[in-house]
């Protein structure tokens, strides 16, 4: 038998000695609400990329989502998945397809959806380059206002520096699934990822200070090197694995030069020198903790960060 990484090879021989459905990751009862929320109106045309034998296309279908087009490496799974909907769900659309070279038009989709798929190609050779041109994919198809849902095992610190890099730029919300099956994590993770402004590969990178910032409010100012021009800068545009991206005062960096909506000059793309990500903690946060471990119950929390 082909091995694990043969692509379509080892994905064909699998299917054809196990026919039966199987969902690697979370079951649809617990990220239904979830989903839904997410997926807007039940006329969104969804891509569901990497589907292999999963029911989550039917479980979906009969929640009155019809328009679903499913894509995967291996025609043995495409063809057994066909048959098997052919009779009850048959607007379900089944495609043989290579997830970073998909056939589909520009704008073609409301919402592309995968299960485990970023995982694999996180976990494979040249993860940086699969993962950059996958996601390059994604953000090809999707609609000006669409929707990419990852579900995964891999947590924000090993998937954001894909998911916010430069060439995709997605705005992300990252969201914990409870689960019922699987591994032995607690929970799996659903990042809810929505189109930004893309930074063209070429933009070069520019030199600069931080004049300051506002973490509180998660903007501040960024003086280029040899420039009097200075750069408004948004935490979104700051590459980092933290989970609140900040800047502080000196902090040399390097960024793109870009605008937004309204013309004003803005940075994209923030890193520190030669693209390393950035990993600010102040001096006021690190404080002493307490060994003894208490009990309390939230009364509240927001988006903000604080309760």
């Amino acid at each position: 038998m082909p091995k694990y990484g043969d692509g379509p090879r080892y994905w064909d021989e699998r299917y054809s000695k196990a026919a039966t459905t199987y969902d690697w990751l979370q079951d649809y009862k617990d990220m239904k609400d979830t989903l839904h929320r997410l997926l807007g109106s039940n006329a969104s045309k969804i891509l569901h990329v990497g589907c292999g034998n999963s029911r989550l296309p039917e479980q979906l279908y009969d929640d009155g989502y019809k328009s679903i087009v499913n894509v995967d490496s291996s025609s043995v799974v495409i063809s057994q998945m066909q048959a098997r909907n052919a009779t009850d769900r048959p607007e379900l659309q089944w495609v043989v397809g290579d997830a970073t070279a998909l056939c589909f038009e520009d704008a073609s989709f409301d919402v592309a959806l995968d299960k485990s798929v970023l995982d694999t190609f996180a976990c494979g050779d040249d993860a940086s380059g699969v993962c950059a041109k996958y996601l390059g994919e994604v953000r090809r198809l999707l609609k000006e206002k669409g929707v990419y849902l990852s579900i995964n095992f891999g947590g924000p610190e090993t998937r954001m520096c894909y998911l916010r890099a430069p060439e995709t730029n997605f705005d992300v919300e990252t969201i914990k699934l409870s689960k019922s099956f699987g591994d032995t994590s607690d929970f799996h993770y659903l990042y809810a990822c929505r189109k930004g402004a893309s930074t063209p590969l070429a933009s070069p990178r520019l030199p600069g200070i931080v004049e300051r910032f506002d973490r509180q409010r998660g903007f501040g100012f960024i003086q280029l090197e040899g420039d009097a021009q200075r750069l408004f800068v948004h935490w979104r545009q700051i590459r980092s694995l933290d989970s609140w991206p900040a800047l502080q005062e000196g902090m040399e960096i390097e960024c793109a030069h870009g605008t937004d909506e309204s013309g004003r000059a803005i940075a994209r793309d923030v890193t520190l020198h030669c693209g390393v990500h950035v990993m600010c903690v102040l001096q006021e946060e690190v404080q002493e903790t307490s060994s003894v471990p208490m009990t309390g119950t939230v009364v509240s929390f927001s988006r903000g960060g604080n309760g």
